[in-house]
């Protein structure tokens, strides 16, 4: 397994999955600001809106993370703050940042879906990103398997699933189909609705290698219920700018 530590400056350490975190932030803003000016959205406006959607992602995703473990962070509360530690529940992030960006764009006048296209790519790679920082972190592992590529997690005594290696991996091929979409980009919202029901079935999927967790509802855990309203909500909307782009049909 990979050492979590990626520098040890003696004061402090430095890890992968913060670097992984910073990553994420700096690669998605340079990839969005190229997919921002390409949809002609003003770099300057776009730099502007992702600085407020920045720290509400990361608001989002950790707070998320700790609702879902609170048991956990009651009895620590000072690691709470601690994201180099890992924790970033993305889904709940999303629904943060989407909410930031409506409201910063309508203020800003500038054209929501097309920011939200223009951010489609940055989306598939922070999944990357932040997967191989839960790799390193020996966390988010699924359920024991006999297939060969099993892997001995920290703290486990049997190979299990890689299920975060999974999900990077997908997430690869869907940041190769998010530029295409973009790229082709026919309807608003095109490319980032496409890209948000790519990653909630890679989710809802992988998520099925984890094996048996806590069931909130069919035998599904919450981030498999997520994803599939995320899967509806994101069907729903691209039906509706079919509609408003052929008004006749």
């Amino acid at each position: 397994m990979i050492d979590p530590v990626a520098i040890d400056l003696g004061f402090t350490v430095i890890r992968w999955y913060g670097i992984m975190a910073a990553f994420t932030i700096l690669g998605g803003i340079v990839l969005g600001r190229y997919w921002a000016s390409h949809f002609s959205i003003d770099t300057d406006a776009f730099d502007t809106v992702a600085l407020m959607c920045v720290p509400a992602w990361i608001i989002g995703s950790r707070a998320a993370y700790v609702l879902a473990n609170l048991p956990y962070y009651r009895g620590r509360p000072w690691e709470i703050i601690r994201i180099d530690h890992g924790g970033l529940a993305s889904q709940g992030g999303l629904f943060l940042t989407f909410a930031v960006a409506w409201l910063s764009t309508r203020r800003m006048k500038i054209p929501f879906w097309a920011l939200a296209d223009s951010l489609a790519p940055s989306f598939a790679l922070g999944h990357i990103c932040i997967r191989i920082g839960n790799f390193a972190n020996g966390e988010l592992y699924g359920a024991p398997t006999g297939l060969p590529w099993g892997m001995v997690f920290p703290g486990t005594f049997e190979p299990r699933h890689p299920s975060m290696l999974y999900e990077g991996a997908g997430a690869v091929l869907i940041l190769a189909l998010s530029v295409m979409w973009a790229k082709q980009r026919r309807l608003e919202g095109e490319a980032f609705l496409k890209t948000l029901i790519s990653m909630s079935i890679l989710r809802f999927l992988v998520d099925m290698t984890r094996g048996p967790g806590e069931q909130v509802f069919a035998g599904l855990a919450m981030s498999q219920i997520l994803a599939l309203a995320y899967i509806a909500v994101a069907f729903a909307l691209m039906c509706k700018h079919q509609r408003t782009a052929n008004p006749g049909t």
